[in-house]
Order: C-alpha cells, then sequence, then structure tokens
C-alpha cells in the first residue's frame, strides 16, 4: 500500500514538474495580437577571417534581438519607393530562436533588419534611442530609400583606441517578401539563412619580406567620420567628415603587430579618396622608421572602402629607410614605393568553408563560367581562389595535398606544383588563386579536385561561347530561359566592378536601384547584356539557394556561389 501511495505521489510530482515546464514555455513564444503575426528570423554570418582570432571585433556575433523595419510597396515593385509601415524589435525564444511580431501586408514587403544595434542611432547630428516610438514618430510616410539614407551610426568623434574591438558590429539585411507577410511568412530559412552586412570595413597591414620587420600602424588619417546603418544602393559613401586613427600618446602605435601582423583596424565605408593614408611603424634592416603610405591598391590607384569587406596591405619588398619620427614622415607625401605592397580585398561571404577539427580549407567559388572565344588558345582564368589555415599542407603527401584536373581539356597553370600550401601560422591563413588555361575548341566542362588531408572540395570549369555583338540576356533558371541557361536557383547577382552596360532584372522586368547588382527570393535573375562595337568583359558573382520546390538531396552538392567571366565580341 506504501509503495503504490509513494508511486502516486511521485506521478502527481512529475506531472506537476511537466506542466510547469509546459507554462514556462508557453510564456516564452511570443503573444500574437488579433492583428499581428509571428514570424522567426534565421540568420547567419560569415567569418572575415575564419577561425577569428587577434584583438579584434566580435565579427561573427549576432544578437537575438535586432530591429525590424517594414515597408510596403505602393506600386511599380520599387523597393526604393517602398513607404515605412512599421517597426518592432525580435526577441529569444524557445532553443535560441529569435522572432519578431509584425502586422499582417497583403502587397510586397520589404523588412529592414537592423541587428547589433548600438546604444543610439543617429539623423544628422540628433541621436535617438533605438524604440518604436522614435521610429514612428521620424519615419511615418517616408519612402524605404529617405530612410535609409538618413540612419546612421554613432558617429566617431576622436578615435584614440581602436573602435569595435570586444565589441559586436551594427550589421543590416533587407529581405523582400513578395507575397506580403503573413503566418506562413520566413525570413529566410533554416537550410538558407540570411547573411548579414557589417557597417564597417577591416584594415589589415602585415609583412612578408625579410627586411622589413612590422611593429605597428602607428596612425591612419583622413578617414569616414560616420555610416548610414544600411547602404541601399551598395554605392561606397562620400566621406563628408573625416578624422584620424592615433593614440592620445603619440609616441605609441594605434595598433601593434605580433609575428608581422598588425591587429586589425574597423573603419566606417567611403568611395576613393586621394589624402587617406597610414602611418607604418617597423624595423628596416634592424632600424626603426616610419613610413607614410597611401590606401591604394597594387597600382597606386586610391581606393574604395566598401562596407563588409577586408583589406589586406601586405608589405612584399622594403626598399630604402623610412623616417624617424611619426611626426617627420608627415611631412613628407605618401610613398608607395619605399614599402611595395601587395592589396587583397575579401568579400565576407565568398568562401565556401569545410573544415575539421584543426583546419579548414575554403574556395571562393564552386562553379566558373568562362563565356569566351572558343577560337582562342591558351586564355587564361583565376577560376577561384582557395584559402587554408592549415600549418602543415607541405608535409601531407602528393596522395593528400593537390589539385587535380580530373576531366576536361583544362590545365592549371598556378600554383606549381598543383598543390595547397601551408600557413605561416594558424591566425594568418594563406590564400592562393588558382589559375587555369583553356586551349582553343569548343565548349567544354572541366573539373577540378582539391584535397588537404581528410578535407576534400570540387570546383567546375564550364566554357560557353562568346556574348555576341548584339548582346543577350544570360539566366541560370530553366523557368525563364534565355539564350545561356543553367538550372540554379539564384539570390544574387553583382558584378564586381561597375560595368553601365550591364542590367540586373527580376523576372518581371523590374530593375533595382543599383542595375549591376540585384536579390529576388524566386530564383530568377536576368542579366542583360547590351550590344556593342568594342569587345568588353566583365566579372559577375551569383550566389544560389535551394529550390523550395524541390527535395533538400536535389540541391545537397549545388554551388552556393559563382563566378562568371562574361567577355562580348566586338566589331
Amino acid at each position: 500500500m506504501r509503495l503504490q501511495i509513494k508511486t502516486y505521489m511521485l506521478f502527481w510530482l512529475l506531472l506537476c514538474m511537466v506542466s510547469c515546464v509546459q507554462e514556462e514555455v508557453a510564456s516564452l513564444v511570443p503573444a500574437e495580437e488579433v492583428d499581428q503575426v509571428s514570424i522567426e528570423l534565421f540568420t547567419r554570418l560569415r567569418s572575415y577571417d575564419t577561425p577569428v582570432s587577434r584583438a579584434e571585433a566580435e565579427e561573427d556575433e549576432v544578437s537575438k534581438d535586432p530591429w525590424i523595419l517594414v515597408f510596403t510597396d505602393v506600386g511599380g515593385g520599387v523597393s526604393d519607393n517602398a513607404v515605412f509601415a512599421e517597426a518592432a524589435q525580435a526577441n529569444i525564444n524557445v532553443g535560441n530562436k529569435s522572432y519578431v511580431l509584425l502586422k499582417p501586408q497583403n502587397v510586397t514587403s520589404w523588412i529592414l533588419i537592423l541587428a547589433n544595434p548600438q546604444e543610439k542611432f543617429y539623423i544628422g547630428n540628433m541621436a535617438y534611442d533605438f524604440s518604436i516610438d522614435n521610429f514612428n514618430n521620424r519615419f511615418t510616410g517616408q519612402t524605404l530609400a529617405s530612410v535609409t539614407s538618413q540612419i546612421s551610426a554613432i558617429p566617431m568623434s576622436t578615435v584614440n583606441e581602436p573602435p569595435f574591438v570586444g565589441k559586436t558590429l551594427p550589421m543590416s539585411y533587407l529581405y523582400e517578401a513578395t507575397g506580403g507577410i503573413n503566418v506562413n511568412t520566413k525570413i529566410g530559412t533554416s537550410d538558407v539563412p540570411l547573411e548579414l552586412t557589417r557597417a564597417v570595413a577591416k584594415i589589415v597591414v602585415k609583412s612578408n619580406t625579410a627586411d622589413f620587420t612590422l611593429l605597428g600602424v602607428h596612425s591612419v588619417y583622413n578617414m569616414n567620420k560616420n555610416t548610414v546603418l544600411h547602404n541601399l544602393s551598395g554605392v561606397p559613401e562620400t566621406a563628408t567628415n573625416v578624422l584620424d586613427y592615433i593614440k592620445s600618446d603619440t609616441d605609441e602605435d594605434f595598433v601593434f603587430a605580433t609575428i608581422n601582423i598588425a591587429d586589425p583596424i574597423y573603419v566606417y565605408e567611403a568611395e576613393a579618396n586621394s589624402n587617406t593614408y597610414m602611418i607604418i611603424h617597423g624595423l628596416y634592416k634592424g632600424t626603426e622608421y616610419y613610413y607614410k603610405m597611401a590606401i591604394a591598391d597594387s597600382d597606386f590607384n586610391y581606393m574604395d572602402i566598401k562596407r563588409n569587406h577586408e583589406y589586406e596591405f601586405t608589405i612584399v619588398s622594403a626598399n630604402s629607410p623610412g623616417f624617424a619620427t611619426y611626426a617627420d614622415a608627415l611631412l613628407s607625401k605618401p610613398n608607395n614605393m619605399n614599402l611595395k605592397h601587395e592589396v587583397k580585398i575579401t568579400d565576407l561571404a565568398s568562401y565556401e568553408i569545410k573544415a575539421n577539427s584543426e583546419y579548414f580549407l575554403a574556395v571562393s567559388n564552386r562553379l566558373c563560367i568562362i563565356y569566351d572565344d572558343t577560337e582562342s588558345s591558351g586564355n587564361q582564368y583565376i577560376a577561384f581562389t582557395l584559402t587554408t589555415d592549415c600549418t602543415y599542407a607541405h608535409r601531407f603527401s602528393d596522395e593528400s595535398n593537390y589539385l587535380k584536373v580530373s576531366n576536361g581539356a583544362m590545365s592549371i597553370v598556378s600554383p606549381t606544383p598543383a598543390r595547397i600550401p601551408s600557413a605561416a601560422n594558424a591566425n594568418s591563413p594563406v590564400t592562393t588563386d588558382v589559375i587555369v588555361k583553356l586551349p582553343a575548341g569548343s565548349v567544354d566542362k572541366s573539373t577540378i579536385n582539391i584535397k588537404l588531408g581528410n578535407i576534400e572540395q570540387t570546383v567546375n570549369v564550364v566554357r560557353k561561347s562568346i556574348i555576341p555583338v548584339g548582346g543577350a540576356v544570360v539566366n541560370y533558371y530553366t523557368e525563364n530561359a534565355g539564350t545561356y541557361d543553367f538550372e540554379y536557383y539564384l539570390l544574387t547577382a553583382k558584378v564586381d566592378n561597375s560595368a553601365p552596360w550591364i542590367t540586373m532584372k527580376n523576372k518581371y522586368g523590374v530593375t533595382s536601384a543599383d542595375p549591376n547588382s540585384i536579390m529576388v527570393e524566386d530564383g530568377v535573375i536576368d542579366i542583360h547584356v547590351a550590344s556593342t562595337s568594342v569587345a568588353r568583359n566583365t566579372v559577375i558573382y551569383l550566389t544560389t539557394i535551394k529550390n523550395p520546390n524541390k527535395p533538400l538531396e536535389d540541391d545537397k552538392d549545388m554551388p552556393r556561389r559563382i563566378k562568371a567571366y562574361l567577355y562580348q565580341k566586338g566589331y
């Protein structure tokens, strides 16, 4: 009898515990009001440099409570003209998921995600708390283009310490809900989460020459003071107000170097400025000097600084002594010949990564499509870029470290031998451009197999006929077939460098604010190539997502990133 009583009591206690858990879980689920729907957000972020190291910001941290601004279509399907409808903040739910309550909308809506909000946002010189009231009061009746051009990050006043170190970076994403907002709306998916864009750029200086030991970056000059939280056009901003990055104690470097690699510097984006430069501090043949280096590419052209990009300046040769003090270096003109350097620019989501417990192997794209003259012989192209942090790649045998053409007529020109080099250390991944040569002949498909230890990658290179003089429509989804056709369900397309003869359109024929860049959610992008009388070429980068109408298995080996060379004939 006592056993039965104990059993009943135990059962009753367990029932109470389960009830309490259920009640607690239920209380965490966002309570929908009559005129609201609960929508889950799926977001992710790719590292600037996998894995993250050194004195850096929390580059890959995404808070679970981003702010959401909704804009609705007023006709025409153009995002710039969409009108502000509401603001809301997401919150944490069971399982560390993020939900937001939004009002239903029966027209195409654009959802602007502002993640990792700073303490305040700015409009001009006025600071505002992140709150529903402030967003409503400031932006009711305004368009998406107007709002994104106004709302900015906290302006930097004086920069005496490296900004953002140990902190999260402000990020954003604009999501288009073509079916409006309802109970079926998802902002991203678990299979293909949204990749947020950081509002800052990252500058890293390295030295790779025996005659020069990098001690640090003493200071950086004429950088942009502020930036909008979301750049709708993608065109770098003009720096109307600038400032310098320099320590209060000017005898101290702004960032220090360890093993010839300086800690990163985070800056706001800006279009090319002929007055941006750094003071580099180092030892030339054992003697301490300062050098004034323009923020320019390897050909001495001043560069745009774009958000969400890493700019890696590697000193490859030191040719003369510098100045005894930083003040003396400031008096001179920038001289990029004293410290000759190479620049590598990396976009955040530019690699498909595989990793084991010790190292990673990443490729910039798993498909390269080349539209070129098939009659030409010996044309060379950078098919893809690979990177790894493996410090002992050179110790692997040729059976465990290789790049091999498994089929097709293509050959690998570089690297030679066709092996993956070792990283100098785990904090400095090595990056290698893989250059291929195509013989004269017809359309061809080649495959490159890549292996490093127990990690394998495959990259396909497809050669297609050159774009004709009269132009063409290029796309990659059979629903709306053009001149050249592959069945890839696309998310984005972007021209590498501005090309006014390229126009991106969705399947309805609508051009985005930037004709050289577009994002869709139905898989179809038409790339319109205008007619010409002069031969020309450009590079386009595309990203793919899973086709929601197909089983997951059908897309399991689909390339997520595609690089396309577009060559067009002239008369």
